[in-house]
């Protein structure tokens, strides 16, 4: 008897040992099973594709939220050489709101100073009386120190004039500065504001609606300037710059006061014959323009022009207008792209691109017209099928032939 109870307690005795051990082995996988997911899962994606991955989101709230998910995730976005911080994008009452703030914390100020593309957006539907007020832009700015000490490009939708002047007194050497939908508000903007920018290359102005600018828009601030410019060759804008876009500008002509009329546009387009790097030129309405605008304006520009835009290139009855819009047409030696909207096919046009033709074997590979293409199957297009006459929106890709 006490041979079989020895017996069975070491049997019990050895059952709850083997339980114990085989409890504490699937614990041990257990969590070894565990640390493994969470290694394999931190390290599915290398941090070059979070990094990546990190980089489409623009927005600072977005990336701070980011940082706060785990230790790794803050190490690649805290990491100042990764391009996490290379684009951001803000609201304009956030970047009034916060900018100085911003300035005054050392961490948001290392990694702004990695930012190369700044976008700032502002939704005039949903603006209070208090952003309305443009010189908040003014107020907002730090006076002396910008975080953004690498920005070389500048994206602004629906910004104030106003909110542009600050901003490009408080950035320099910017490369591109791309301006949208811009409300007017009796502000005048001069290609003198963009002075401190000897690098930039890409410029677009573009109003949210048909705007009436006088000749104060584009000229330089005084007479006394406008002589120096003169004698200096210089406009205002670098020598860098080869793409400008200025879209829904129309010129306060009248037609009762002709000398007036052209005089007021020569004073607003002249310094456009000093732009002779320009490779893309999009513009305003173009119907007021005179011939010696023509001539002493534009012909000058278009030597090297690749891309043009032009709006309102209707017929006019002046001949010698005629004749100098066929002279810029027939100026653009390296013209491989010229659109032309709400504007008429004129003999003018049918010149210029005979010209272009004939000087410099310069043809119509194919063409939109109102939205039909039309092409020769790799062989030049003849002028004859243009025809003349009115096109809504027509668009000629050219080649050397």
């Amino acid at each position: 008897m006490t041979l079989r109870r020895d017996s069975k307690r070491k049997s019990t005795t050895d059952r709850d040992s083997l339980r114990q051990k085989l409890m504490t082995t699937n614990e041990e996988d257990k969590a070894s099973s565990v640390l493994q997911a969470k290694v394999q899962y931190r390290t599915t994606l290398s941090d070059d594709c979070l990094e990546i991955i990190f980089s489409y989101f623009t927005d600072c709230q977005e990336l701070c939220q980011i940082a706060s998910v785990s230790r790794h995730w803050r190490a690649i976005v805290t990491d100042t050489r990764r391009q996490v911080w290379h684009r951001i994008r803000m609201s304009r009452s956030f970047f009034i709101s916060k900018i100085r703030f911003i300035t005054r914390n050392p961490y948001a100020v290392t990694h702004l100073g990695q930012t190369r593309v700044l976008e700032l957006y502002h939704n005039l539907e949903d603006e209070d009386d208090e952003v309305k007020d443009a010189s908040n832009m003014m107020r907002g700015l730090p006076r002396f120190h910008n975080p953004f000490e690498n920005l070389k490009q500048l994206w602004l939708d629906g910004m104030y004039i106003q909110d542009i002047i600050c901003l490009l007194r408080w950035t320099s050497e910017l490369s591109v500065i791309w301006c949208t939908k811009i409300p007017f508000h009796q502000d005048f903007l001069q290609f003198t504001f963009f002075e401190r920018h000897q690098t930039l290359e890409q410029l677009c102005i573009d109003f949210r609606f048909e705007t009436i600018f006088d000749g104060e828009l584009f000229s330089l601030s005084s007479t006394e300037t406008l002589v120096n410019r003169f004698r200096e060759r210089s406009n205002g804008l670098p020598p860098s710059l080869r793409t400008l876009r200025i879209r829904n500008i129309v010129d306060d002509v009248l037609g009762d006061d002709v000398l007036g009329d052209e005089m007021m546009l020569l004073g607003k387009y002249l310094p456009f014959q000093f732009m002779h790097s320009l490779r893309s030129l999009s513009i305003g309405r173009c119907d007021g323009w005179m011939a010696r605008v023509w001539r002493e304006c534009f012909i000058p520009c278009s030597t090297n022009l690749e891309n043009v835009e032009l709006l309102g290139f209707v017929k006019c009855d002046d001949e010698d207008v005629e004749a100098a819009k066929a002279d810029f047409i027939a100026n653009m030696k390296r013209l491989r792209r010229f659109e032309l909207m709400d504007s008429e096919v004129t003999q003018a046009v049918m010149d210029g691109l005979g010209r272009l033709k004939k000087d410099h074997q310069i043809g119509i590979q194919t063409f939109s017209r109102n939205g039909q293409t039309h092409s020769r199957e790799g062989h030049e297009v003849p002028l004859t099928d243009l025809h003349l006459g009115y096109a809504n929106h027509l668009t000629l890709w050219l080649r050397v032939f």
